[in-house]
């Protein structure tokens, strides 16, 4: 029996294969087949030849078969985390650190945990174990008022700046709530100046986490007390495993106090970020989590309460790739998918479903996320009428909420899904910004060669970036492409301050002297002009503000205007620009745009315009072109930036049929 030495019963025998689909080894058909074919054949050696030469092969036949039987009875090994998860890390474009712990059996597991990086909006949380640190040695009473300035307000996530007034009177512990729960930029600033800069990094200090710093006041730079830090890692720093420890202590009730654990994981638990932790995981497990984004960074830590014991898991991304604020960015998916990988792990290891999710899972940002979960009713219920027939006639079926089918020449729309209606249109306002400077260089054609200087202000500006930094200048013609490339919200700042004091004020503010209200009112002037009766412009970038909306069919106007703009057509249609910028000390550097239309990549289109928020969803506002006929298609409120690309093709492809175009 000396052949036994050569089997290996911890791996499969060749000629077998395992699988793990029911929890136990199963050979598949084709493996038995194979066997059973192969076993014949050393039987008719036997005949064929002396025993003696094949007494070797048929005692490993016999132990391949003996391991046959005792494999299919043995369970599956479970995958171990590394396994689950190291993959995912593997197949990010751009840097990550994890750090996972069970925080009842001890197992974990980390990836670059000790390696500083950048947190966004994640160091609130430091911030707020800072401000109940305070409270708990009576330094800081979390029922005093703070009055809201206007001065107080900043860009960027939150409501306190987009919806509430000047003269706003809430309670400490109600900024901290909006710190948190909506990582609300302006509380959060607010809250900072009842604790003080410097007590959040004094704090970590004393927790034994010093590489976990808050750098500045968000969107104020110039308050940084670690310039060098700031400029490495933006608003604050910290390791995966510092955020595990604080973590740590939060679940043991050792963060400050018992109390003021309790109270800190409430406000964790209230955090509204969905497209991260939250994303993949059964909405019934309990998250207590803070997150945070940035345009090349996306971090997540928190605590998943599993039925098997909780779970403390930080995700930190940083120089992604995926700079997209789309609700299908690589870094959100990244650390929605580890979290759904801890999940699998720790809940159910041998009947936890693949990992794998259908895209309409993924995308979210939809009204109806939440129609394919069955109907809770008694299972003998009548059951509803069935709906009539899909028509075979007709336009396409969409996933957006608004779109219209335009001629590109005449701007006439010929086809139309609720298309007047008024709704949030996000970055496609970045087509009003070029069109109002581009109608003043048809004018004055030297304005394009016109030098622009970035301003704190527009280097500060939140969201979607074209990368140009403080006191750095360059020509508008170029500046346009940083604009409808990347969209970048900073360039539409930037241009809104150069050009604002050339215009005059909105009618109601004639002495209103601030460059970008200015720029703004010429905006709405210029919509006046083009009859764009549902459109109102309250800034320069898109970025969310009540009352700034259009229309799909006010979009389809102004386009149809726009692309008769020579120097428009040759920034929308352009899908890579590169240009150089000077600094202050005169040196240069280059700087790369690329297109987020990802039409650009398909033959046959040629601009326009992306653009997110989650009160938009995902828009695209498109022109294509089948040998003369031109078309303009805009869609608005699509689920994800994929969902709006297929629409707009079905649309095109509708359309063009229906006008007699052939392939």
């Amino acid at each position: 029996m000396g052949g036994a030495r050569g089997i290996d019963r911890g791996r499969p025998v060749r000629g077998l294969r395992c699988s793990h689909a029911t929890g136990n080894r199963a050979l598949r058909p084709g493996r038995i087949v194979d066997l059973k074919s192969q076993w014949c054949k050393v039987m008719e050696d036997c005949r064929k030849t002396d025993l003696r030469r094949t007494r070797a092969g048929l005692c490993r036949w016999a132990l391949v078969l003996a391991w046959f039987v005792w494999g299919v009875e043995q369970p599956a090994r479970a995958e171990s985390l590394a396994e689950r998860i190291q993959p995912l890390i593997d197949a990010h474009q751009g840097q990550v650190a994890v750090a996972i712990r069970h925080l009842e059996t001890g197992e974990s597991w980390s990836c670059r945990a000790t390696e500083p990086m950048p947190t966004a909006s994640l160091i609130k949380f430091p911030v707020m174990i800072e401000a109940y640190r305070q409270a708990q040695t009576q330094r800081l009473d979390l029922t005093r008022h703070i009055v809201l300035q206007e001065t107080d307000k900043v860009p960027g996530a939150g409501i306190l700046t987009t919806h509430f007034s000047a003269g706003t009177s809430i309670s400490i512990r109600d900024a901290i709530r909006l710190m948190i729960a909506f990582s609300d930029n302006t509380a959060t600033n607010l809250v900072l100046g009842q604790i003080g800069l410097p007590a959040t990094a004094r704090c970590m200090e004393e927790l034994g986490c010093p590489n976990t710093k808050l750098h500045s006041l968000v969107f104020r730079r110039d308050t940084s007390i670690f310039p060098e830090r700031s400029e490495r890692f933006g608003l604050g720093s910290t390791t995966a495993d510092e955020m595990l420890q604080l973590l740590v202590s939060l679940h043991e009730g050792r963060l400050v106090s018992p109390e003021a654990s309790a109270a800190m994981r409430e406000h964790l638990r209230a955090c509204d970020d969905k497209l991260k932790f939250r994303r993949l995981i059964p909405a019934e497990v309990k998250l207590a989590c803070k997150t945070g984004s940035v345009d090349a960074a996306r971090t997540a830590a928190g605590l998943l309460e599993l039925s098997r014991g909780t779970v403390a898991l930080c995700v930190l991304t940083d120089k992604n790739e995926d700079t997209r604020w789309t609700d299908d960015n690589a870094g959100d998916l990244l650390c929605a998918r580890i979290a759904r990988a801890v999940y699998d792990h720790f809940e159910t290891p041998s009947k936890c479903e693949p990992l794998s999710v259908p895209e309409s899972e993924i995308t979210g940002g939809g009204d109806d996320e939440d129609d394919e979960k069955p109907e809770d009713v008694a299972a003998s219920a009548k059951l509803p009428d069935l709906l009539p027939r899909d028509p075979l006639s007709g336009p396409p079926f969409t996933a957006c909420r608004n779109w219209a089918v335009a001629d590109a020449v005449s701007g006439k729309v010929l086809w139309e899904s609720k298309s007047s209606d008024v709704v949030d249109t996000a970055s496609t306002t970045k087509i009003m910004t070029a069109y109002v400077i581009l109608s003043l260089a048809a004018e004055r054609p030297a304005v394009l060669d016109e030098t622009v200087v970035f301003s704190e202000r527009a280097d500060k500006t939140a969201g979607s970036s074209s990368g140009v930094r403080v006191g750095e200048k360059l020509p508008v013609r170029e500046l346009l492409y940083g604009l409808l490339l990347p969209s970048g919200n900073d360039a539409a700042v930037a241009l809104a301050e150069h050009f604002g004091p050339r215009f005059d004020p909105p009618a109601k503010k004639p002495g209103l002297t601030d460059s970008i209200s200015r720029f703004v009112a010429e905006m709405n002037r210029t919509a006046s002009r083009l009859k764009m009766s549902d459109t109102r412009y309250l800034n320069p970038n898109g970025l969310p503000e009540k009352g700034h909306a259009s229309s799909a069919r006010d979009l389809v106007k102004l386009t149809a205007v726009a692309l008769r703009n020579r120097v428009f057509r040759e920034c929308v249609s352009s899908r890579r620009h590169e240009t150089q910028v000077t600094a202050r000390d005169g040196t240069q550097r280059s700087v790369t745009w690329k297109s987020t239309n990802r039409l650009l990549a398909i033959t046959g289109y040629s601009g326009v315009k992306t653009g997110y928020t989650r009160a938009a969803g995902s828009c695209l506002v498109s022109t294509g072109q089948r040998g003369k006929d031109n078309l303009i298609v805009v869609v608005l409120g699509a689920p994800s930036a994929a969902a709006a690309v297929a629409d707009s093709r079905n649309l095109y492809r509708w359309a063009w049929r229906e006008r007699g175009q052939r392939d």
